[in-house]
């Protein structure tokens, strides 16, 4: 058949329509699988990554995925390992007390970590104490809670919700045990907004 008047007879317009709306469906699926192709072939990628954790059953540090490590992880040092490596938090045992109760000069500040922290930790000054006379260097461990206790405070002066100020208190321990590169692999917020927990970890990390 010919065109008649520069139109096409219906049946072949009806056609032409189809093929056309064919033709988008193929296009907007291949762009949407190419799509999905490369987030999956990107996805890939980075699950390849893979970080030091120490096993505590096997008592050796193995390779796994760094998309394994979660919100239970926190990176330390294990005896006999050189540099930090990624534990489950859950898992740690504590540590025998290794020194004498702490003088006098020390009580303020302890009582300080004790006051400011007592909404998330529910510990008496003397478990605290307790808690720092098991670490190796008490005085070093003591001088992060305490300078942690300063950067919650001034965060934590505007945020009225209790779940707020919770998950301000994950932020700093993330930042406590957690290099600054991989605090998001660990830290997950659902309250706080994401610039505001940027601040916080640029508190932490470079005191601005």
């Amino acid at each position: 058949m010919t065109k008649t008047g520069g139109l096409l007879p219906a049946s072949l317009e009806t056609l032409d329509n189809e093929r056309r709306f064919l033709h988008s469906v193929a296009k907007a699926s291949f762009e949407m699988s190419l799509k999905q192709w490369i987030t999956k072939l990107l996805s890939s990628k980075a699950s390849d990554e893979t970080v030091k954790c120490y096993d505590f059953e096997t008592k050796k540090v193995v390779s796994i995925s760094k998309n394994e490590i979660g919100s239970g992880f926190v990176q330390a040092r294990i005896e006999g390992q050189d540099g930090l490596v990624w534990v489950n938090a859950s898992k740690l045992e504590p540590a025998p007390i290794k020194h004498a109760s702490f003088d006098q000069e020390a009580r303020p500040y302890i009582q300080q970590i004790q006051r400011i922290f007592s909404e998330h930790y529910r510990l008496s000054v003397k478990e605290w104490e307790d808690g720092f006379r098991r670490d190796s260097n008490p005085e070093r461990e003591i001088a992060i809670w305490l300078y942690s206790s300063e950067v919650y405070k001034m965060f934590s002066a505007n945020l009225e919700s209790a779940e707020a100020r919770a998950e301000l208190f994950r932020c700093i321990l993330a930042c406590m045990n957690t290099q600054r590169d991989a605090i998001w692999d660990v830290l997950e917020i659902e309250v706080l907004d994401r610039g505001f927990a940027e601040k916080v970890i640029a508190r932490f990390f470079e005191g601005n």
